[in-house]
């Protein structure tokens, strides 16, 4: 797989030369001519040996880290007693209600609806 340095430059290398030329393209200079947005990185200033040790010794360093966190899992949630029918459709039903409210302060905002009411015919 290319580096995100190589896409970067092919992608400015496409956006640079256009693929019909035109008049004024012959006083413009030729896109290899202009500098590059994406210069290659500085060198290193670690012998390929001592890079290669740090390397290791990161990797090292995470599996451990890693190894610790799957030590120090935390216990699983034990599970909520469970609810009878009723007690599950009563709090859906008063899910939005806030507490400490009766069902007078509330009522005027139904509209007057009475479902003990037998509507007439």
């Amino acid at each position: 797989m290319k580096g995100p340095l190589e896409v970067f430059r092919k992608l400015e290398r496409e956006v640079r030369t256009p693929r019909e030329k035109l008049p004024i393209d012959a006083f413009l200079p030729s896109p290899d001519s202009l500098p590059s947005d994406f210069p290659d990185p500085p060198p290193s200033q670690l012998t390929a040996h001592v890079r290669e040790l740090g390397i290791s010794s990161d990797m090292e360093k995470e599996k451990r880290d890693r190894r610790r966190q799957r030590r120090t899992r935390k216990p699983a949630a034990e599970p909520a007693a469970p609810k009878n029918i009723e007690e599950e459709i009563s709090d859906f039903i008063n899910r939005d209600k806030p507490e400490g409210t009766q069902e007078e302060d509330y009522s005027d905002f139904l509209g007057g609806f009475d479902p003990t009411e037998i509507p007439e015919k």
